[in-house]
């Protein structure tokens, strides 16, 4: 992002944060909530429902966060893989 001379940073970091684990969290919440209305002797219990939702808080996020400064703050300059023109080339008919 920081190559590509992004400027919002903080709102990608947390944007792609929430979004990849955000669906997670809902489905498998869902999928709990659907075995305890079954009474289903898998289902987890809302104390450990709870102590993911801390861990993904207090664990993935700063880790998260710290990865994203650093990606921003090592990042170096574009370089693209190939050697660009700005001649059109003819295309060859078929």
């Amino acid at each position: 992002y920081t190559k590509m001379e992004g400027q919002n940073w903080v709102w990608g970091l947390l944007l792609s944060y929430f979004l990849f684990l955000g669906p997670f969290f809902l489905v498998g919440s869902f999928l709990n909530f659907v075995a305890v209305g079954y009474n289903s002797s898998t289902a987890l219990p809302f104390g450990t429902v709870v102590v993911i939702l801390l861990i993904l808080t207090l664990v993935s996020f700063p880790l998260n966060v710290v990865g994203g400064i650093s990606g921003r703050n090592f990042a170096g300059t574009f370089d693209a893989p190939c050697r660009t023109t700005k001649m059109p080339r003819e295309i060859p008919p078929l």
